[in-house]
């Protein structure tokens, strides 16, 4: 299978000095291969995060609207036998 080449972009930050000094020892106690991996790896949790808390709060609000449990509670109606067939094959 073809590896796919990931297009790069080069940013300039500043950041605070004791955050640096941080991130190079952790780069110096080999947790990242470089300085670059970590900022990537923490961008990449950060985005994670943010997104993860923006689909539990889209479903916080789903919770609320009728029309999102009616049709919740006529999937569950629709699948209830089977369900039930596949409880029973695995006693």
């Amino acid at each position: 299978m073809a590896k796919t080449i990931e297009r790069k972009i080069k940013v300039t930050l500043q950041l605070p000095c004791n955050l640096v000094d941080q991130a190079r020892g952790l780069v110096a106690r080999k947790r990242y291969p470089s300085f670059a991996s970590l900022v990537r790896a923490s961008l990449e949790e950060a985005i994670f995060q943010a997104e993860r808390e923006q689909l539990l709060q889209q479903l916080d609000a789903a919770s609320l609207d009728p029309l999102f449990l009616m049709d919740i509670q006529e999937v569950s109606e629709d699948f209830a036998s089977i369900d039930q067939m596949a409880l029973r094959s695995n006693d």
